[in-house]
């Protein structure tokens, strides 16, 4: 079996615990090392595991192949070009970036470092999407010529009170 891929994850707020957990169960791959603005060990790292902690990409020592971007929404493409100046590969949390031209910005470092950039969509494998996505490779749905889904989640206040970044 080879190596597992490394990964070093910039943020530690609540998604970012999500990817550790998500990392701890696939064999391939492996964190390695964690971006904290404060440079303390996240209380989501058991006593025993070997992840670096830094304040910023640059700080890191341990050798990685890919980061994951877990910090605010508008840090995404900051991040993104960060990584790919280091020449990493990059997974980003959604959105990308809160403007176009941030996006463009993140999406011109990561083509220029030859670099692969990614935007994770949690409900990319719900069940009914991957339904939704068979029907149509069977062709079972016809010929579609438009599609257009909205999506409404309920989040009560408590939700925006939760975190100064919620609904800005």
């Amino acid at each position: 079996m080879p190596a597992p891929f490394r990964f070093a994850l910039v943020g530690s707020g609540n998604i970012a615990n999500t990817y550790v957990q998500a990392l701890r169960r696939v064999p391939e791959a492996s964190l390695v090392a964690i971006v904290s603005r404060s440079g303390t060990r996240p209380t989501m790292l058991g006593p025993g595991e070997q992840v670096e902690v830094g304040r910023s990409l640059g700080d890191l020592r341990t050798p990685y192949e890919a980061v994951i971007l877990a910090t605010p929404n508008g840090l995404h493409h900051e991040g993104a070009v960060e990584a790919a100046g280091l020449g990493r590969h990059v997974l980003t949390e959604k959105p990308l970036a809160v403007t176009l031209a941030a996006a463009d910005q993140a999406i011109k470092a990561c083509r220029a470092a030859g670099v692969t950039l990614g935007v994770s969509f949690q409900r990319r494998m719900s069940p009914d999407n991957i339904i939704v996505k068979a029907l149509i490779d069977e062709g079972a749905l016809g010929r579609i010529l438009a599609a257009d889904v909205a999506v409404k989640y309920y989040r009560d206040q408590d939700y925006y009170d939760s975190a100064p970044y919620r609904g800005t």
